[in-house]
């Protein structure tokens, strides 16, 4: 008989008891399975730590509970994200999934169960639920990696010097002031990275520089675009300016440490010219006034848009460390040059097409050094003296335009002059500091060269000034225009005429004959505009499918109006002339500028080639102009076809193009097709059916309501004794024909039948005078549908 050993009552009970809480450890209510550690349940947080022993064959395996402690033996860190978790105290496989609460479960080997209850537990890592873990089921067999430190790099700082402010173009070139550039001149054997770096003025220009200088090579910025210095490519492209009086530029590196300056000190640029748009360049060394200096001339690089060489050494050294060919540029006031040291070179004494004021005169430097012109002198034997300044380069140009820069549009002067250059010839000096004439033009018994009608220059051949080394400018080479677009008629700062070799076609070419009506005078406004009746404009219209070269055509009248045409007309397209300047049709660009007047009486238009064949006319019947009307100033417009009365028509006021100089509408069609091609809209009113109404002269009473009683009360009343609606827009108010007040347009107000408007003189500025007047009623036709005439007034009148 086997006898078997029996646990007591409260032996059995503590048995139980574990037996149930081993059960309930591995059977959690809400969990995936049996056993805990494999639970992916966001928001939890369990460390479970395995001992890679033989596992034990016991059915009951004791389990120690116990949340308030960890099963590390170093102390717990705090649980901060970016910390590395203190490993445990032997080297186990650890899986530390998100759970939002600690729990430690660790195999044990002793019988009896602990529970001790606590309100935190401490893992040995436990992340914070502000943060995002992703678990993985892999044990980490390996310890906790460190995570690495904020990336803390301090940006380099440069050597002072390291990148100079080489050279500042502040004036720009001599194509445009506006085209300004700065080079700057890595000193170092290394290539720089310009990421990070700054350059500023501390006002509008700020620039971000990127891209690399390589040692000892230079950095070009130029403003705006590309074009400044035509043929050497930019590094950079900058917006903001430099003022020619001076300002500060400052270089800084990725550290925010100033590396560079120029002109510190504040002030005027310490070297420079604005006048000849000579460069300031850097000597070396720190930015003191000292170490700047003016471009000499020699060395230079490039050239601007307009083709003339750059002023400055863009992506060179800087001229002034190579020797000068002459000792210094000062001159003394007791240097004596040599006769024809520098030439005048060039006189347009009749000034421009534009302006017979816009004179001009070039001097030509024919050395291979530059010359100062501090203290030389040009002058007349009257009115016209000029101190001359600035630098003439090697075989260079030096120009001088009268009053002011717009006489040459497109080229820049060298120095504004004022006097004038008499037509019929007087004697121009040119002397140096020492009062000694270098150079002279002599037209004292009447120059030698050069035309007052056509306005073209006088040029000089070479040599000495005998009347046999001047000559006219003879149409070959120039690229100058005058102030209304025109060209000049002349080469400023270019070679002179004659030594250009003749320009296509071969002198042996005829000039094109083109057919009648190839061209068609197609709208003129000989009555002007209502801003004024002398702001005439004429249009012509090419029909054709091919483009047509206007040079060497002219628009006549045989008398104050010869216009020689420019450009080229599109193939069914227009060219708009405009009388005296370009405001005529305020919106809409003219095509060229002409001087003289239609007469509203009636003359004749003739349109000719440039081999002389009559191509168009207006009106060549003569008389009085066959359409257009001077009270509405409507224009005269070409229905197609010859120059006969029939085929000219009055605009019909649908279609218009266009505003004035006042903004008012324009009664034509400029740049599009006549108004006379297209079916008028049929009127709503019936001729005759609206009425002049009444009248108040002298008015006692404030009409208007403006509070005061004064001549502004003054009104016109219409009434529609018709049986339709009429629209107002198109219909005219005007007193007495051809004098008095200017003609008032209606605006597009209906009145139905029987309705009543009333016009106040604010509005219409018509003023109907004490001493008798007339009121006239105008249709858009310009007939007269209705008038009202009286004598002297003497106290307020009412018709």
């Amino acid at each position: 008989m086997t006898h078997h050993a029996r646990l007591n009552r409260p032996a059995r009970a503590i048995l139980l008891a574990g037996l149930i809480f081993f059960l309930s450890a591995f059977s959690f209510p809400g969990r995936k399975g049996a056993m805990p550690w494999l639970d992916n349940t966001p928001g939890t947080v369990a460390a479970f730590t395995e001992t890679p022993s033989t596992p034990t064959q016991s059915p009951i395996p004791s389990l120690t509970y116990t949340p308030s402690e960890s099963v590390t033996e170093e102390p717990t860190p705090s649980p901060v994200p970016s910390e590395t978790p203190n490993p445990s105290s032997t080297l186990q496989p650890t899986y530390t999934p998100p759970l939002s609460e600690t729990v430690s479960l660790s195999p044990t080997p002793t019988n009896t169960l602990h529970l001790t209850p606590s309100s935190t537990a401490h893992p040995s890592y436990t992340p914070t639920l502000s943060e995002t873990t992703s678990p993985s089921p892999t044990p980490i067999n390996t310890l906790p990696v460190t995570p690495s430190p904020t990336n803390t790099e301090v940006p380099r700082i440069y050597p002072l010097l390291s990148v100079l402010i080489n050279e500042i173009a502040w004036s720009g070139t001599l194509a445009s002031s506006s085209d300004e550039w700065i080079e700057l001149l890595n000193t170092t054997d290394e290539n720089i990275d310009l990421s990070g770096w700054i350059l500023t003025d501390g006002n509008d220009l700020q620039l971000h520089l990127q891209g690399t200088i390589a040692p000892n090579s230079f950095f070009l910025l130029e403003r705006m675009d590309d074009s400044t210095i035509a043929n050497v490519s930019a590094d950079h492209i900058y917006s903001g300016n430099l003022r020619n009086d001076g300002e500060t530029l400052r270089l800084f590196d990725p550290s925010g440490s100033t590396v560079d300056s120029a002109n510190i000190v504040g002030g005027a640029w310490p070297a420079g010219d604005s006048g000849s748009r000579f460069s300031m360049e850097r000597r070396g060394g720190g930015d003191q006034s000292g170490n700047w200096a003016t471009f000499t001339g020699w060395g230079g690089n490039g050239h601007d848009i307009d083709g003339n060489p750059i002023r400055g050494t863009p992506r060179q050294h800087n001229s002034i460390f190579f020797a000068s060919p002459t000792p210094s540029l000062t001159p003394t006031t007791d240097a004596h040059f040599a006769p024809q040291y520098l030439l005048i070179n060039e006189i347009a004494w009749a000034g421009t097409v534009a302006s017979s004021s816009d004179e001009w005169i070039e001097l030509f430097n024919p050395n291979a050094f530059p010359v100062d012109l501090a203290g030389w002198s040009l002058s007349d034997d009257g009115d016209l003296t000029v101190i001359l300044a600035g630098i003439i380069a090697p075989y260079s140009y030096f120009l001088l335009e009268r009053t002011d820069d717009n006489a040459i549009s497109n080229i820049t002067a060298d120095l504004i002059y004022s006097g004038n250059l008499n037509n019929i010839g007087e004697l121009l000096e040119l002397r140096d500091p020492s009062g000694a004439m270098i150079d002279s033009a002599d037209g004292s018994g009447g120059w030698p060269a050069g035309t007052r009608s056509t306005h073209a220059s006088m040029e000089r051949l070479g040599g000495t000034d005998i009347p046999g080394n001047w000559t006219s400018y003879n149409g070959r080479g120039g690229s100058g225009l005058n102030a209304h677009g025109g060209p000049v008629l002349g080469t400023p700062r270019q070679m002179n005429s004659p030594f250009l070799a003749p320009s296509p076609p071969t002198p042996t070419s005829q000039p094109t004959i083109f057919s009648h009506l190839a061209v068609m005078i197609n709208e003129v406004a000989w009555s002007g505009t209502h801003s004024s009746a002398n702001d005439e404009w004429i249009e012509l219209h090419n029909p054709g499918t091919a483009p047509i070269d206007l040079t060497g055509w002219f628009l006549s009248d045989g008398s104050d109006l010869r216009v020689n045409l420019a450009g080229t007309i599109s193939a069914h397209g227009y060219y708009l002339l405009e009388r005296t300047d370009d405001e005529t049709i305020h919106n809409v660009s003219a095509d060229q500028i002409y001087s003289g007047g239609l007469r509203n009486d009636g003359e004749i238009l003739i349109l000719k080639g440039p081999s002389g064949t009559v191509i168009d006319s207006a009106n060549l019947g003569g008389g009085s102009w066959p359409g257009g009307n001077q009270v509405t100033h409507r224009t005269m417009k070409r229905r197609g076809g010859e120059d006969r009365r029939g085929n000219w028509g009055t605009f019909t006021g649908w279609g218009g193009n266009g505003c004035d100089a006042q903004g008012k509408q324009i009664q034509g069609t400029p740049r599009q097709p006549n108004s006379v091609l297209f079916p008028t809209p049929m009127p709503t009113w019936v001729p005759g059916k609206i009425v002049i109404n009444e009248v108040l002269i002298r008015p006692h009473y404030d009409w208007e309501g403006t509070g005061g009683v004064d001549p502004k009360d003054e009104f016109i009343e219409l009434l529609n004794l018709g049986p339709f609606a009429v629209n107002l827009r198109g219909w005219w108010l005007d007193d007495i024909a051809d004098a008095g007040s200017k003609p008032y347009g209606l605006p597009g107000v209906t009145l139905r039948p029987g309705e009543f408007v009333a016009f106040f003189r604010s509005r219409t500025r018509i003023a109907l005078n004490d001493g008798g007047d007339t009121v006239r009623l105008l249709s858009p036709d310009a007939r007269v549908i209705d008038h009202i005439s009286y004598k002297r007034v003497r106290l307020q009148l009412v018709l």
